[in-house]
């Protein structure tokens, strides 16, 4: 299955998440911070195949961290997807302009439908890189 970075500063929240994509077969590498994940990204050693960030960390928000992503170019097609707690339709905009493929608001979707759209996020990034 994939290999997903989950980036978010909320303990609870990178338990939960990563529970459910474990057990449903992915991979997932954690951080807490947005200068942790870019450590992580920028090691050559690792590829992800999907990124899943939170917006409101400290620091770097999740905007700019996709912001980051998007001018490696190994990852400028790599699904990103927004996960917060933030249901604000500015937010959701700004995230969408700066890349990102899908906005998941906590607390607002079950764990089936965040596991479908990842996989059809996952299935479109590999079709894309079959056809280039």
């Amino acid at each position: 299955m994939a290999h997903i970075l989950y980036v978010d500063d909320c303990p609870m929240s990178r338990h939960t998440v990563q529970t459910v994509l474990q057990k449903s077969g992915h991979q997932v590498t954690l951080a807490d911070s947005a200068e942790q994940g870019m450590k992580l990204i920028e090691k050559t050693s690792l590829h992800f195949d999907l990124f899943m960030i939170d917006f409101d960390m400290e620091e770097t928000h999740g905007i700019q961290m996709g912001k980051m992503i998007r001018s490696e170019t190994r990852y400028q097609q790599t699904p990103m997807v927004m996960h917060t707690a933030c249901n604000l339709p500015d937010i959701k905009n700004a995230a969408t302009q700066a890349g990102f493929n899908d906005f998941f608001v906590k607390g607002e979707y079950d764990r089936q439908e965040m596991l479908d759209r990842i996989h059809s996020l996952l299935l479109d990034a590999n079709a894309f890189k079959q056809a280039g």
